[in-house]
């Protein structure tokens, strides 16, 4: 991956997408650490919401554009909270954060998970 970090991106997300288009492996079960969970859950409620909120943090890191897509915002939020007190420790997400009253929905997440918007 070090020579060659977009060749090996590519070649995971290849990977994963030919998982989750096989029907049989993207509805395996396993107990996962919330519970029972597939593979198909387990994706989306992770590894898509890591996409999204670690895109957030390199954009903020490297000043781009930060503004998330509406869509994934609601859809990450519910996946974050659904989790409850697990989420947060060390490794993960501190403390939330009081959102101002008049907070977006973008960052009313940002707060949700500790990071300040």
């Amino acid at each position: 991956a070090a020579e060659d970090p977009a060749g090996a991106f590519a070649a995971s997300r290849n990977a994963m997408q030919a998982a989750l288009d096989d029907p049989a492996m993207a509805g395996k079960g396993f107990d996962g650490f919330f519970g029972p969970t597939t593979l198909e859950q387990s994706v989306d409620g992770f590894l898509s919401v890591d996409l999204v909120v670690h895109g957030w943090d390199l954009a903020r890191a490297t000043g781009q554009d930060e503004r998330m897509d509406p869509g994934d915002v609601e859809q990450v939020h519910a996946a974050m909270a659904s989790m409850g007190d697990k989420l947060r420790g060390p490794g993960a997400f501190g403390p939330e954060i009081e959102p101002p009253a008049d907070a977006d929905a973008q960052t009313k997440l940002l707060c949700f998970l500790g990071r300040p918007a």
